[in-house]
């Protein structure tokens, strides 16, 4: 099956398991997935300039401010072939942000077919994203809700595993959920 023109938004809390989900289904139906999450961990990995602008932010646990994450995931939406579907992970997080998305469709003359919500209790939450290992170049998943045992390699990829700054604090993960 081919998504072409789809366009799909997954939402759902940090650790509810959108972006396992959005990535296995945009595999599934030909979609391309995008996570604003993994597009501002490419930016601060590759130490771009926006990277070093956003640095701070995630750290803290805080959201990137709209008009740098709206930019930043326009830029990819346009930078894909016109029959190229796409699955959004991550995005829209405010009001903001839904209303820019919504114009850009407008502009583009598309329309949003579907948004799938995830809904997880927060101590499940926190205890995902508190046992949770991402690798650093596809950005799978590890932890002790997804598999008994990891290396320090993925399987997928042999990229190197991490634990995200962003997950290793419990002050940091109630500021962010």
């Amino acid at each position: 099956m081919m998504a072409e023109r789809l366009q799909l938004i997954v939402m759902g809390p940090p650790g509810s398991g959108k972006g396992t989900q959005s990535v296995a289904l945009a595999t599934d139906i030909g979609a391309m997935h995008i996570s604003t999450g993994d597009l501002f961990r490419y930016h601060e990995r590759s130490a771009t300039p926006l990277g070093d602008q956003i640095q701070g932010f995630i750290k803290k646990g805080d959201l990137v401010p709209d008009d740098i994450t709206i930019a930043m995931l326009k830029d990819k939406i346009e930078s894909l072939p016109d029959s190229v579907g796409y699955i959004l992970d991550g995005f829209p997080r405010t009001l903001n942000q839904a209303i820019s998305f919504d114009k850009m469709l407008i502009a583009g003359n598309a329309r949003l077919n579907l948004v799938i919500c995830i809904d997880v209790p927060e101590k499940q939450l926190e205890n995902r994203l508190l046992g949770r290992i991402v690798c650093m170049e596809c950005s799978l998943v590890y932890g002790s809700h997804v598999d008994d045992e990891y290396s320090e390699y993925c399987k997928s990829c042999e990229g190197k595993l991490h634990k995200r700054v962003d997950d290793s604090d419990k002050e940091v993960i109630g500021h962010r959920l």
